[in-house]
């Protein structure tokens, strides 16, 4: 499973179930105000652009 871990600027940690590209390029598009994703324990996470920090890929594999 991919994994990426999302720093917000607030110092919240979230890991969500996507991979670096797709969020990578969900922050590029023009449009995007919030990344929405699903965490480890399969609740949905939404997250303002502004707030995000940092986005590192994460390499555990979770089932």
């Amino acid at each position: 499973m991919k994994l990426i871990r999302v720093q917000t600027i607030g110092g919240a940690t979230h890991k969500l179930r996507t991979t670096y590209q797709e969020a990578r390029r969900a922050l590029d598009h023009a449009g995007t105000v919030v990344l929405i994703g699903t965490n480890l324990n399969g609740r949905r996470v939404i997250i303002p652009i502004a707030s995000i920090d940092s986005i590192t890929e994460v390499f555990d594999d979770v089932d």
